[in-house]
């Protein structure tokens, strides 16, 4: 309940914030390598990472194996930005539904979402017991720390304050104050039966990771459930730190403990890939294989029953030591070359200690290709079948791996997203939000399409003569529409369509028309693809490409 006159409103807004106001100083005192409290022995545990997977304890305290078969859940709609999150329960509802109608088991969310998911999450959970979703907490620092440093100090305690409100946020009982581009409000909704582990980082920059070992040679940690193992990284100390607080709120506070799970990506991985080494500078400019964060570097005592593992971005396409490797061509499948596999294979090598789990993977179907692939896995330029199909290919690789299962990226369309093939021409760049760049890959990554609809009437429409009957325009979040009508049918052997664009002023451009003597054009753009549909009666052949619009009974010719 969470109406102002409940008791529940006041224990959340009023009394709790208070008292923590009061408490606050003595806990800014404790530091993180020492536990001030004894924590007990006997806490709850029903998930845990063993051997080379999930196992979940059932009803009758038996513990089972649990393939992950997930969806990343970016939660930005279309014409909003990453942190404007919808807020309807109902929303929610619709999309859980959708994934678990697909046969998924779990979902996985970046940040701290706002209290209507996790009240969504328990409603689906408890009405579709055997379809229920199990969730993969992540707990997001935000990007780009002061001098690139995540040990300093002001970062570093802004980061345990987000881990503090996504555990209590998970368990119900988070009254997190309002703030800019976070999500915040009272959390009530007890999702914890359904938590499957805590995923702490994100793809961290190779330029941070430098910068942070630099700044802090030398640093340690030992903790009380995770610990940094001797020769660690400063950079993987501020994860075990991190980890090592998850665990400690968790057993302190609700007498439980989750797996936990350091982020990662290929970019980081500790592989020396032979294809990122330049014979002049070595890997100094190489970005991709400069800095690493290693799993074997991180230790867990006795008290950490649950288990630790790796979460990590995989994606067929990139970083391009995923083309090039050479050794990665011997990979093969039933349907031929899978070079992703052969990296899945390598990597898991470096992962004797603990299990692994594919966090990201997926398919972008844009129009435009961003990274391609020997084996055809590009970086968009591919149609939903396609995708489809190379994404179920890639889960039977993690599987045949030895991973712990895939989270596939991702559950829908996302306008926010770009990638730097586009992002330059996207103008002005912060209402690139409110359109849908078809071309991008990165916008086409969902396995939920969110795309326009385009007007059926037209914004403008001009009276032409002799062939041309007529030409209207529609713009749409997507296209510019075209559409001629035309008195009689074209004979393409003999006859072209050609469409001019003047989009940067009347004194700039190509000044003659193409494949013409004479005509000042101003163009910037020509040669458009037509597509045709011939209208015959009530009844449509298509010539060429299947066109936008019908044409009517009149026996006229459509071009869109």
């Amino acid at each position: 309940d969470d109406t102002v006159d409940s008791n529940v409103y006041f224990f959340w807004k009023a009394y709790v914030p208070l008292m923590r106001h009061i408490i606050s100083g003595s806990l800014a005192k404790k530091e993180s390598k020492t536990l001030q409290k004894a924590v007990t022995e006997d806490l709850k545990i029903n998930v845990r990472a063993f051997g080379k997977g999930f196992q979940k304890r059932d009803k009758d305290g038996i513990w089972r194996d649990f393939f992950v078969r997930g969806v990343n859940m970016g939660l930005a709609e279309p014409g909003k930005f990453f942190t404007e999150f919808p807020q309807s329960v109902n929303t929610y509802l619709r999309w859980l539904k959708g994934i678990s109608d697909m046969n998924a088991n779990t979902v996985r969310i970046y940040t701290l979402p706002p209290p209507e998911f996790y009240k969504a999450l328990y409603v689906h959970n408890t009405e579709n017991p055997d379809k229920a979703l199990y969730l993969l907490q992540e707990i997001w620092p935000e990007e780009h720390p002061p001098n690139g440093d995540y040990l300093a100090l002001e970062y570093r305690e802004s980061f345990l304050k987000e881990i503090d409100y996504g555990i209590d946020a998970v368990y119900g009982r988070a009254n997190v104050p309002e703030r800019r581009f976070r999500a915040w409000g009272i959390y009530t909704a007890d999702v914890s039966p359904w938590l499957l582990g805590w995923l702490v980082g994100r793809e961290l920059e190779s330029e941070e990771v430098l910068a942070t070992d630099a700044r802090n040679k030398g640093a340690t940690y030992k903790g009380k459930f995770v610990s940094a193992a001797d020769g660690a990284s400063p950079t993987e100390v501020w994860l075990a730190e991190s980890l090592d607080e998850v665990a400690y709120i968790e057993a302190e506070r609700y007498g439980a403990l989750h797996p936990v799970a350091i982020v990662s990506w290929p970019t980081l991985d500790p592989l020396d890939h032979d294809s990122e080494w330049d014979p002049v500078t070595g890997k100094k400019n190489r970005w991709n294989d400069r800095a690493e964060v290693a799993i074997a570097n991180f230790e867990i005592t006795s008290r950490m029953t649950a288990g630790l593992f790796g979460a990590y971005h995989i994606y067929p396409n990139y970083p391009d030591l995923i083309n090039n490797e050479l050794g990665y061509d011997a990979y093969k499948d039933e349907h031929g070359m899978l070079r992703y596999g052969g990296y899945l294979r390598e990597f898991m090598g470096t992962h004797g200690k603990f299990p692994a789990l594919v966090a990201e993977f997926g398919m972008a179907n844009g129009a435009g290709i961003a990274h391609f692939a020997p084996d055809g896995l590009h970086h968009g330029g591919i149609d939903e079948k396609t995708a489809g199909f190379q994404i179920l290919r890639m889960m039977e690789a993690i599987k045949r791996e030895g991973y712990m299962g895939g989270v596939v990226f991702e559950w829908m369309d996302e306008w926010a997203k770009k990638t730097w093939t586009t992002e330059n021409l996207m103008i002005p760049y912060d209402r690139h939000v409110l359109w849908h760049n078809v071309v991008d890959p990165e916008q086409n990554y969902g396995l939920l399409a969110n795309e326009v609809v385009t007007p059926q009437a037209p914004d403008v429409t001009y009276q032409g003569k002799d062939l041309i009957e007529s030409l209207s325009l529609v713009a749409d979040g997507s296209y510019l529409n075209v559409n001629i009508v035309l008195s009689r049918e074209i004979d393409f052997s003999r006859e072209e369509i050609l469409i001019g664009l003047d989009t940067l002023g009347r004194d700039l451009g190509q000044m003659r028309w193409p494949s013409r003597s004479s005509g000042h054009s101003n163009l910037q753009y020509s040669e458009l693809k037509i597509f045709y549909r011939k209208a015959v009666g009530r009844n449509f052949r298509t010539d060429q490409s299947p066109g936008q619009r019908q044409g009517d009974n009149q026996g006229r010719a459509d071009y869109t």
